[in-house]
């Protein structure tokens, strides 16, 4: 793994949080998937220089929890059984995200934007296409999960439905579509999905580990 990424290299402001938050959860979603192991993660992202800058420079309490999290996870598996350090690693994964997720909350959805803006591209002019993505009838989460989002936005209550479990079914379609409302985009599309129960047509890690890899593609058409 010769990936080495550089915060305040790849920072344009002192005080980029959404960078960071964009940066961050590609890591935490690569470590989820299994592409990048912690060890992996430690010497590409959650690195001395990175924590020190992150500490100095940005001097976020969020972003400092996670870099934190994140330097402590290949510890996990030395300190517990196989099985328990797994759970435990997808609960740490899963908190790290939601740190990265409420890294603002006036503006839910900082993370998708932040390039967009950066161009001067205006909210009203953005599509959005949701991809393949857990459906809410297979995606469990806890209840740190529900209350960090309820927490930050009260609308978001009706997407997060009890199960028998004590737990609760989370729709990240939803979640994403409010969202993504809210920040003024005129058009979203897709969604709807599973890549959990639909093994026809989509690979999942949640269901199979290990699987193969997706991809979504984008590309622009001439007309006529």
């Amino acid at each position: 793994m010769n990936l080495d990424i550089d915060l305040e290299a790849l920072s344009r402001r002192q005080r980029d949080t959404g960078l960071f938050a964009v940066v961050a959860l590609g890591i935490i979603d690569s470590l989820s998937a299994g592409a990048l192991t912690p060890t992996d993660a430690i010497k590409a992202f959650f690195h001395a220089k990175n924590c020190r800058f992150v500490r100095s420079k940005l001097r976020d309490k969020r972003a400092d929890e996670v870099m934190g999290r994140g330097v402590q996870l290949a510890d996990l598996f030395d300190a517990m059984p196989v099985e328990e350090a797994h759970r435990e690693f997808q609960h740490e994964l899963q908190a790290m995200k939601v740190l990265c997720i409420s890294e603002d909350p006036d503006r839910p959805t900082i993370a998708t934007f932040i390039g967009l803006h950066a161009l001067g591209v205006d909210d009203g002019d953005i599509m959005a296409w949701l991809g393949p993505a857990i459906g809410p009838a297979a995606y469990e989460v806890g209840a740190d999960v529900r209350d960090a989002f309820v927490g930050r936005e009260p609308s978001a209550l009706p997407r997060f439905a009890p199960n028998a479990r004590g737990r609760w079914q989370a729709d990240l379609y939803g979640l994403a579509r409010d969202a993504l409302t809210a920040a003024g985009v005129g058009a979203v599309y897709g969604g709807g999905s599973c890549t959990f129960s639909e093994p026809e047509r989509f690979f999942s890690h949640r269901r199979q580990a290990p699987c193969g890899r997706m991809a979504t593609l984008i590309w622009l058409q001439a007309r006529g």
